[in-house]
């Protein structure tokens, strides 16, 4: 493997449409904006999702926070309905949305 952390980011494009806020087009290149802005490398889709990497550096770890921080708190975080973290240095993977909803509940905003 040639990353440390993989996200994968899920788009609700119906939803997009339906709502006529925004253009769909406009959706993902923000998506795809964002990562790169924060060092990371877009892959092949997986399943219709978007899939982005990091390779291992001091700022890897701050950048997927960052990213991910940013896009749920945006206009569009209303549209994404998978945000996933694999962790290549320990093999686990993560629902992002469950580990700031579990945080939240725990400590609060």
């Amino acid at each position: 493997m040639d990353y440390l952390y993989k996200i994968t980011i899920g788009i609700d494009d119906d939803k997009v449409l339906s709502m006529r806020q925004h253009d769909l087009n406009a959706v993902y290149k923000t998506v795809r904006n964002t990562f790169a802005r924060c060092n990371f490398k877009e892959q092949e889709s997986e399943n219709g999702n978007l899939v982005f990497t990091i390779g291992k550096g001091k700022d890897s770890f701050s950048e997927v926070g960052i990213a991910t921080g940013v896009l749920r708190e945006s206009w569009l975080g209303k549209y994404l309905n998978k945000m996933e973290w694999y962790d290549a240095s320990d093999d686990s993977t993560e629902d992002i949305f469950k580990e700031i909803e579990d945080f939240k509940n725990k400590y609060g905003d």
